[in-house]
């Protein structure tokens, strides 16, 4: 939907879900259409209240467009508008490699499940529903000077479906809050995205919690400091990527992407000022990196995914910590000695151990034992639990000992400490100790 002076090209469930000017932006009604069977629609008890006392956008749609500074400067208006008339910022944009938005309409069978439940409790749309948010973009002439503007959506997926499904599927109109982009007919796509992500990311990740997809793509999209180091950490460190957006950056710099993603994020985490915590602080950046690489290799070999699950990372990061690592390093001051194997002498071992063959072709040590399960969370735990014993066998062997490592070494003492419960740290030492 684009408004000009005098003039709204009105959109139908057959019009283009992509907008004209906007190659970034899918059209919510046009989305409806193409994903809710016809015979799904019906006219539900409770549909979107009729707002009289806001003034529709078609009232003031050409003094916006005639006076755009005044609108700016004065801020937010609240208006009736059509379905028909939002735009979404999608994160998945069809047919497209190379452009990635902030939002989630392409989870649309999710939305629909969500919606369908939400109707069924409230018989339709709820008149308590929240007002929805969205930014107007300007549409220039040849002249750079505004002739136009394009509704950008940032919340309220679910309840625009609602509002849609509540009226069979026709075209209702729901009260939406605008603000207004700055009049700059030289202002970039990636510009206009990151203002609008900043705003998704307020409302949609700081107070509502979305998921770490989410979560990362629109505070990235943002450019928030703390996403934005994130990201360069995953791409020139790591050589991976997650949710996309890693790869879709670098197909838009000509740039082949990474083969490998991680499941998640959890404790790969940047403070706000960009500094490392979590993990990278508590294990290093050094073995989260080695982990990584380890299990890139694995994987090549056994060519079962290109997903690297993160608890993966975790369990192999706090092993090359704790065995690469002098007693000194780990703070036992108290006790000399050196660290129990190299990165490259623990890399080898463990790609051996995991990559070894059964005689009917698969693997003897399955990759899924350092998933963490809901009985099971506990990183440090898993390797005890999975690999620890024939690991440090084979390191022996390595390094030419006569005896085994035991719980008694420093470093293995302090790795035992650092599983979580006493039980668990009791079964590791007879692990090790047997």
């Amino acid at each position: 939907m684009t408004f000009k002076i005098n003039e709204v090209d009105r959109i139908t469930p057959q019009s283009s879900l992509i907008h004209s000017t906007f190659p970034d932006l899918v059209n919510n009604f046009v989305y409806y259409h193409k994903k809710v069977s016809t015979g799904s629609n019906k006219f539900w008890d409770n549909q979107p209240p009729k707002y009289l006392n806001y003034k529709s956008i078609d009232e003031v749609k050409d003094d916006i467009i005639k006076n755009p500074e005044k609108y700016i400067k004065d801020g937010p208006i609240t208006v009736r508008c059509n379905a028909s008339f939002f735009y979404t910022c999608d994160s998945n944009i069809p047919n497209n490699e190379k452009l990635m938005g902030y939002d989630r309409l392409y989870l649309y069978p999710e939305i629909m499940t969500k919606g369908t439940q939400y109707m069924l409790s409230q018989n339709g749309f709820s008149s308590k529903s929240d007002v929805l948010h969205g930014t107007v973009r300007w549409i220039y002439d040849k002249n750079n000077e505004i002739e136009g503007f394009v509704i950008v959506k940032d919340r309220g997926n679910l309840r625009t479906h609602i509002g849609i499904a509540s009226v069979a599927g026709n075209d209702p109109e729901l009260l939406i809050t605008l603000d207004f982009h700055e009049n700059n007919s030289n202002i970039s796509a990636d510009e206009l995205i990151a203002i609008e992500s900043e705003t998704f990311t307020e409302d949609a990740t700081d107070r509502r919690g979305f998921n770490a997809d989410t979560k990362f793509r629109s505070g990235y999209l943002a450019n928030r400091k703390s996403f934005v180091v994130q990201g360069e950490f995953l791409d020139k460190e790591l050589e991976v990527d997650f949710a996309d957006v890693i790869n879709t950056k670098r197909r838009k710099q000509g740039k082949k992407g990474h083969k490998y993603s991680l499941s998640s994020l959890a404790k790969l985490d940047f403070a706000k000022d960009g500094k490392q915590a979590g993990y990278l602080t508590k294990y290093k950046p050094e073995n989260i990196k080695a982990a990584v690489g380890c299990l890139k290799k694995i994987l090549d070999k056994r060519k079962e995914n290109t997903q690297i699950s993160v608890s993966a990372v975790h369990t192999f990061a706090k092993t090359f910590y704790y065995l690469t690592s002098t007693p000194k390093a780990l703070g036992i001051n108290k006790t000399s000695g050196t660290n129990i194997a190299t990165r490259k002498e623990l890399a080898e071992s463990l790609e051996y151990i995991y990559c070894q063959p059964t005689r009917r072709g698969n693997f003897i040590y399955d990759l899924k034992d350092l998933i963490k399960s809901n009985s099971e969370k506990d990183t440090t735990w898993l390797a005890f639990k999975s690999y620890m014993e024939i690991l440090l066998k084979d390191l022996r062997e390595l390094n030419d000992r006569t005896n085994d490592y035991r719980s008694n070494h420093p470093c293995i003492q302090a790795y035992i400490n650092d599983i979580g419960e006493k039980y668990n740290q009791a079964e590791a030492a007879k692990i090790i100790n047997r």
